[in-house]
């Protein structure tokens, strides 16, 4: 997959979450970078800017430090990574401190929809992840319409789960909430599904819950991608065995007292 300047700089994005930090990356005016950007997402044409040598240079070589740096990440982390859609990606931290088991990509919005999709589909066909979800920041009065009227199109029982969505939303809607970052549903990327379903499914859930809800100023559209990655089997049992260690370690607490049966002497 040949990559447009657009789509290059969309890329050091992703590991730099600003445009003047990618102007600086590549050597260019945080102007010229925003345009590129915006012209590429649009589908509006780059010649003027792939016809300037100069420029060229500056994003190839800033684009090849990216590649690296995310490279580099990955193999730190045990991710996957692919030069074809280098994204860059790293392990979120638990509470305390050690790395979880989920992957964060977390400036994403200015990828194209073929570069998102290619590494998406590259990361499950690895194997090393069991699901994904998507987040955008939406405007959340227009969002939260659409998913009323999703749920009376549906018009199946309410179950605990999505009468807490409603509450929710409505919390939500009375605390006057304008813009407010949303996930798509989990998708199932195990490996052995079909990559073009894993793809499909996201795509649906951006474009029917995420996108009317986005273009305006503050909004954002799939600027997160969340991996959980597939747990190894030999650590599970390892964190089992610890748990049943530490139950089994726990003191005693003070034994119960039986109540005293009262002795009944023999009738005279």
């Amino acid at each position: 997959m040949k990559l447009t300047l657009a789509e290059k700089l969309g890329l050091i994005y992703s590991a730099s979450g600003s445009q003047r930090k990618v102007a600086s990356v590549v050597g260019l005016s945080h102007q010229t970078v925003g345009r590129i950007l915006h012209k590429g997402m649009q589908g509006e044409s780059l010649k003027w800017y792939t016809d300037r040598p100069d420029m060229v240079a500056a994003i190839e070589r800033g684009f090849a430090s990216h590649v690296a740096l995310a490279k580099s990440v990955a193999k730190r982390d045990g991710l996957p990574f692919t030069s074809a859609a280098p994204v860059f990606s790293e392990r979120m931290t638990r509470t305390d401190g050690k790395p979880s088991d989920r992957t964060l990509s977390a400036h994403t919005h200015w990828l194209s929809d073929r570069v998102r999709n290619a590494w998406i589909k590259h990361s499950q066909q690895t194997g090393k992840f069991v699901g994904v979800t998507v987040r955008s920041k939406v405007n959340f009065r227009h969002y939260a319409k659409q998913a009323a009227q999703r749920e009376r199109a549906r018009q199946t029982a309410n179950t605990p789960d999505r009468v807490l969505h409603k509450l929710q939303l409505r919390k939500a809607l009375r605390d006057g909430v304008e813009i407010k970052p949303v996930f798509t549903p989990t998708t199932n990327m195990r490996a052995g599904l079909p990559a073009e379903l894993v793809i499909a499914d996201i795509e649906h859930q951006l474009k029917v819950r995420h996108q009317p809800a986005t273009g305006e100023k503050g909004t954002s559209y799939a600027d997160q991608v969340v991996m959980q990655m597939k747990r190894d089997r030999g650590i599970e049992d390892g964190r089992k065995q610890t748990s049943k260690a530490k139950q089994r370690t726990k003191s005693p607490g003070p034994a119960k007292r039986g109540k005293a049966r009262k002795h009944r002497g023999a009738r005279k």
